[in-house]
């Protein structure tokens, strides 16, 4: 930290306020004014150094801010500008004071820009925009302006803050790349996927799922798992639901066989497993593979087997 409060071109260096300090509080301990200027320069002592105080903790704000902040002219012209722009656009403050916000601007998003920051010289209101802005090696920076109109000196201005958005523009595009794999999964997959809740109650379901079940998806999200059952099992079955999600005590693999609201009875695989939302509101992820066809092929081969075996038992006889 240098020993000087600055803001681009004004510098107050902190040895020569400390001497007026002292010389002023050297003047009132003297005691050689009358009492009417004794106690105006003592005001004026104190209003002074708390001007010095705010400045210091302006400028204080103004180099640890990981925000660039700035000030415009309502023509355009860069008035301040934080140290803080060296890390984000490779310029020192003085080579961006003085110049018009349009220099460093890509031409093709001129027009973008300057339709945003008239908006924000124009309007009392915070404005926010993204924009892209001209680093010192010619790469191009996404940035999030934040800004509103102020008075200053009696001068109008715009006044905000200029944010570095790369990472989250980059965090966003994976989240998209992620909902998009997601998505076509779930609409696509031949497994029957499911997502219940701490209640028993199905919060989502693939159409898939809705096959098997024999129902639309309408029919069944927002229901509990027990309507997809019959009478007879459907109630005892929530039940069971219930136990194992609050003990968290769920077989992650399973084969069952289901009675379904319609009379049909199905096996099914299924795979399950917890996951947490944004939220942190906790569901059952479960995945669901109609096994009837293979189960009943299962028991045909048995019963050739057990059929071969007795024919072979018999021959030996």
């Amino acid at each position: 930290m240098t020993n000087s409060i600055t803001e681009n071109k004004l510098s107050i260096k902190v040895d020569e306020v400390d001497e007026l300090r002292s010389l002023l509080e050297e003047l009132i301990e003297q005691n050689i004014l009358s009492d009417k200027y004794q106690n105006l320069l003592s005001n004026l002592s104190e209003s002074f150094f708390e001007l010095i105080r705010e400045n210091t903790d302006l400028s204080l704000l103004t180099f640890s801010s990981l925000d660039v902040i700035f000030r415009i002219s309502k023509t355009g012209k860069l008035l301040y500008i934080s140290p803080s722009c060296q890390d984000l656009l490779g310029y020192n403050a003085d080579e961006i004071v003085g110049k018009s916000f349009a220099e460093f601007i890509p031409r093709d998003k001129l027009s973008s820009a300057f339709k945003s920051m008239a908006k924000l010289l124009r309007e009392r209101d915070v404005i926010v925009f993204n924009a892209d802005i001209i680093h010192k090696n010619g790469s191009e920076i996404p940035v999030e302006v934040t800004g509103r109109l102020v008075e200053v000196y009696g001068k109008q201005m715009g006044q905000g803050t200029i944010r570095d958005i790369s990472g989250r523009l980059i965090a966003e595009k994976k989240l998209r790349s992620s909902e998009n794999t997601f998505k076509t999964i779930w609409e696509n997959s031949y497994d029957g996927m499911r997502l219940t809740d701490e209640n028993g109650i199905i919060y989502m379901c693939n159409e898939a799922y809705a096959k098997m079940i024999g129902k639309s998806r309408f029919e069944i999200e927002g229901q509990p798992v027990s309507s997809i059952y019959d009478d007879e099992h459907g109630t005892k079955l929530l039940s069971e639901y219930l136990n194992k999600f609050n003990s968290e005590n769920l077989e992650t693999k399973n084969e069952t066989t289901v009675h379904l609201w319609n009379g049909t009875k199905k096996e099914f695989e299924d795979s399950n497993s917890f996951i947490q939302s944004i939220k942190g509101k906790k569901y059952l992820f479960s995945i669901f593979r109609d096994i009837t066809t293979r189960k009943a092929n299962e028991k045909l081969i048995q019963k050739k087997d057990n059929l071969l075996k007795g024919i072979a038992d018999a021959t030996k006889a």
